[in-house]
């Protein structure tokens, strides 16, 4: 797609709800320098594990694209 730098995806550990573990996550994806409408997205998610949540915000980028 021509970007330049990949998604940068941080977390961090979320207040406990009772036993489960809980982290939430964002993903930054850049401005496409070749595509001036692709004006980047920052996206929260939050899951049991740092996966979880990228996979939740990842698939919100990718329904916003499409």
């Amino acid at each position: 797609m021509g970007y330049e730098e990949p998604p940068q995806y941080t977390w961090r550990e979320a207040e406990h709800a009772g036993s489960l573990p809980w982290v939430d996550v964002q993903v930054t994806v850049p401005p496409c320098p070749n595509n001036p409408q692709w004006l980047g997205w920052v996206v929260e998610s939050d899951g049991q594990t740092p996966w979880e949540g990228a996979q939740v915000a990842s698939l919100e980028v990718l329904l916003e694209i499409c």
